[in-house]
């Protein structure tokens, strides 16, 4: 039978060293506390000071497995130890010590302070340790003393204008130094004899010098920005033999901006340096610059040390550094834990900011109480558009969200229509996706919103999604809402390799629209796999593409043409362009379905039945220097259609060539910035798109 963990607790206001250390009757010292603890304990500490006016005994000695916890979502802030007292040393004979601990103990979320001449905050020797969330500050030697055979686990701490040293490590100490930052110390970071940590992630600034490597150290550094500094970045004497990155092991420090020089090698062996940010010019002593044979990540710190390595980093880093999520307060991501609905509302509500589309109401949940500590974020949510509750009228906040959920909900939100239902094919569990779902599956897939990790052919569209996939799906969202540049990664579902191609679009001018308008299943190409993009097109064929591409709702009755028999293949794309008011007919009442067009009928046939607002015809009409070219009878079609953003001209976007023989590409590259108009698709990047002026 498994025995309890003890728990203590300590309040220097309130408590007494008198009472039984439970929650309600809290004791009054560390010291006691420590005194009473056993092998498996946690001691909880309340605000306040620590001091040995206050009846602590200095040093304060953690025993194996006692776990000593403050503040942790501050750093320690509210809870300051501070003190010193003396240590009797196995190999260092007696040091001025404020906390001394042992194998198997832990501190988390305090502020430790020795004023003591050469007092040091907290002294290690042997074993495992683990200090994270704590602040140090002020100590005259050090912060951290680790020597011996200890393996300290130093996370998440701040080390503060320290007067010696933020951590100071020799002997054969090992151990871990993550995501930490120091400033205003004399050394952020020293290393003696054979001291061998691994050193990632922290941020060293304004230090006097930044990491100082003596004697036989071999410690590895990864990832940490090491700048400006008032002396020099690093410096490496002795015999010292640091892992600065090897040819498939790039170490992606940023070390810049210090005083001196950035790298100083004091030593006689050439130092090899792998995928640092570091300038040759910067410096001083033999350093090699080796390539690597790896892609390099991107350089610095990571900010959760939780996600190191994890497959869902990279959009996590991007995603914190834009202040768009957040971690918690122990210093962890926690990627792999599942979302409520809750918690997603509250992500959302952070990362948009976005118009309450039409028709979205209000909305009350049953469940939703005035003081829920989510209840704005559902409200913006569901105001955006993103998210919606169920018909008994509540929200269910607490319930998990899954992979499909998220995904429908990201497209509604962001108003993506139209899925290509081939782009599905890109996944193998395609028949686990329900029919209501696949258009938006497929417009998603379309826009590059998916990631799926550990592959790409599987959805798993009803597993409960993570804190890291909701991250990928998030970041990608930003991307598609113009916020955050694209990011390359390989758990993205790329869609083009279900989408249709042509051999003949590859470098022509009009690629940007043909495969755009393609990629929304409006247009298709011939059997021989080409496009055909500088053929002309025929009225029958023009009216084809209107009807596939507007599905007109009719403005006038039908009309029978003379020369359109019912078995015409186009005859009801003829009647269906002819209703919603984009084409006409000739006075003899034929259509002409042969002949060919001129660009200014396709101009006058879109702003007619997309009954476009009439623009001031001299500033619209004057920027193309062939408007003596234009029929009189076009002029208010041509300035409509310039002002919505509609003509495209090419090679010169001043040469509208209204009279030329209108071209497959030149008509689908107007009608694609006519769909960009209704904002039912999204703008390309083309030097042939008349800007408004």
């Amino acid at each position: 039978m498994a025995m309890m963990q003890q728990k203590l607790y300590v309040n220097p206001e309130i408590g007494d060293d008198e009472n039984s250390g439970s929650q309600e009757n809290p004791l009054r010292t560390i010291s006691t506390a420590i005194k009473r603890s056993t092998s498996d304990c946690v001691i909880h500490i309340a605000a306040g000071n620590y001091t040995r006016k206050r009846g602590e005994l200095f040093p304060l000695i953690l025993p194996s497995g006692v776990q000593l916890i403050g503040d942790v979502a501050s750093q320690g802030h509210s809870v300051t130890i501070r003190g010193s007292g003396i240590y009797n040393s196995d190999r260092l004979k007696t040091q001025n010590v404020a906390i001394a601990m042992l194998s198997g103990s832990a501190l988390k979320g305090v502020t430790v302070i020795n004023l003591e001449r050469k007092g040091t905050g907290v002294w290690i020797e042997e074993g495992r340790v683990e200090i994270e969330n704590n602040c140090f500050q002020h100590c005259r030697r050090e912060a951290i003393f680790a020597a011996g055979t200890s393996k300290a686990l130093i996370f998440d701490n701040l080390f503060l204008d320290n007067k010696g040293n933020g951590i100071f490590m020799a002997n054969n100490a090992k151990g871990e130094i993550c995501h930490n930052q120091f400033q205003g110390n004399q050394y952020a970071i020293a290393l003696n004899e054979q001291a061998a940590p691994f050193i990632a992630h922290n941020r060293i600034a304004q230090n006097q010098i930044g990491i100082f490597i003596a004697k036989q150290t071999q410690p590895v550094l990864r990832r940490n920005l090491i700048e400006n500094n008032h002396d020099f970045g690093v410096v490496i004497s002795g015999n010292a033999q640091p892992d600065l990155g090897l040819t498939q092991d790039p170490a992606g420090n940023i070390i810049r901006q210090n005083l001196e020089a950035d790298l100083r090698n004091k030593t006689d062996d050439v130092i090899v340096s792998v995928g640092n940010d570091l300038n040759p010019v910067t410096t001083a002593g033999m350093v090699e610059f080796a390539a690597a044979t790896v892609p390099i990540t991107k350089m610095g710190m990571t900010p959760f040390r939780d996600v190191l390595s994890h497959w869902a980093e990279p959009f996590i880093q991007v995603l914190v550094e834009n202040r768009y999520l957040q971690g918690f307060p122990d210093g962890t991501f926690r990627p792999d834990a599942p979302l409520t609905r809750a918690e997603y509302a509250a992500l959302l509500a952070r990362c948009f900011d976005l118009p309450r589309p039409l028709g979205v109401q209000d909305a009350e949940f049953a469940d939703i109480a005035s003081d829920f500590w989510g209840k704005n974020a559902v409200t913006k949510a569901v105001t955006m558009g993103f998210l919606v509750g169920y018909p008994d009228d509540t929200f269910r906040p607490q319930a998990p969200l899954t992979r499909l959920q998220a995904i429908i909900s990201l497209a509604k939100g962001l108003g993506l229509k139209d899925g290509n239902p081939k782009v599905l094919q890109a996944y193998g569990d395609r028949p686990l996706i329900p029919s209501y779902a696949l258009n938006s599956v497929a417009v998603a897939t379309q826009n590059r919103l998916v990631v799926s990790y550990p592959k790409t052919d599987r959805l798993q569209p009803l597993h409960d999604i993570t804190r890291g996939e909701i991250a990928a799906l998030l970041h990608q969202a930003l991307v598609i809402n113009q916020k955050l540049p694209l990011l390359n990664s390989e758990h993205i579902v790329e869609p083009l390799p279900y989408l249709p191609t042509f051999s003949d679009v590859t470098y022509h001018w009009a690629k940007p629209f043909v495969t755009a308008i393609a990629n929304l299943g409006l247009v298709q190409g011939y059997k021989d796999g080409s496009f055909r993009p500088d053929a002309p097109l025929k009225r029958a064929e023009f009216a084809a593409l209107l009807s596939d591409i507007f599905a007109p709702n009719p403005v006038r009755p039908a009309k029978n043409f003379f020369d359109i028999p019912a078995d015409f293949w186009a005859a009801t794309a003829i009647q269906q362009a002819y209703r919603g008011g984009f084409l006409s007919g000739f006075p003899d009442q034929t259509f002409h379905p042969h002949q060919g067009l001129r660009r200014v009928h396709v101009i006058l046939a879109l702003a007619n039945g997309l009954n476009l607002p009439s623009a001031p015809q001299s500033v619209s009409l004057n920027q193309y220097l062939d408007v003596n070219e234009i029929p009189e009878y076009a002029n208010e079609a041509v300035a409509a259609s310039t002002q919505a953003g509609l003509i495209v001209n090419y090679p010169d976007p001043k040469i509208l060539n209204p009279n030329g023989e209108a071209t497959r590409a030149e008509v689908i590259a107007l009608c694609y910035q006519a769909l960009v108009y209704l904002q039912r698709a999204a703008p390309v990047d083309s030097t042939a798109i008349v800007n408004v002026t």
